[in-house]
């Protein structure tokens, strides 16, 4: 994809309102702001799940998203 392909996707994204976009803005400050996705937040199992596929062992996972729920707590 060349720069200006990319600078007018780029344009085409600020003309819409960021929710349109699929996006939310987050203040941080007076001067500062993130912007990141509007889709819902994955789960603890599926970010653990992720972990694992990526290499991550199950200690570091855990030390990462605690423990799994035990089934006899349900």
């Amino acid at each position: 994809m060349s720069g200006q392909m990319f600078k007018a996707q780029q344009q085409g994204l600020s003309d819409l309102p960021s929710a349109q976009a699929g996006l939310q803005v987050v203040p941080l400050g007076k001067t500062m702001n993130v912007i990141t996705s509007n889709a819902a937040v994955p789960d603890v199992s599926t970010l653990a799940d992720f972990a694992r596929s990526q290499g991550f062992d199950e200690s570091t996972v855990q030390a990462l998203f605690g423990s799994p729920p035990s089934s006899s707590s349900r």
